[in-house]
């Protein structure tokens, strides 16, 4: 089994995620609940970075060279946003 860090996300399948007019947002229907979620720009982006192909360390490095941030801070950052869109269900 796989550990934590080395696990790579992916966005759940039967969500259909929806981006706001701006770009900036974005709405995330789950037909399994019937709710609506609004996600702000920085879970869009790690959202969009959940495609299944990297693991936790590469979508921080990805996100502190964008942001220009401390690449361990942001790991436990995304590690902590990761594991409530897990308890969510947006994220598998």
């Amino acid at each position: 089994m796989l550990g934590e860090a080395e696990v790579k996300p992916r966005v759940a399948t039967l969500l259909r995620v929806i981006p706001s007019s701006d770009q900036h947002m974005l709405y995330i229907y789950s037909p399994v609940d019937g709710s609506i979620k609004i996600a702000n720009a920085v879970t869009k982006r790690v959202l969009d970075l959940c495609d299944g192909s990297r693991d936790l360390a590469e979508i921080a490095s990805v996100l502190a060279e964008e942001f220009e941030g401390d690449a361990l801070v942001i790991q436990a950052d995304v590690q902590a946003l990761l594991d409530t869109l897990r308890r969510e269900g947006l994220v598998v």
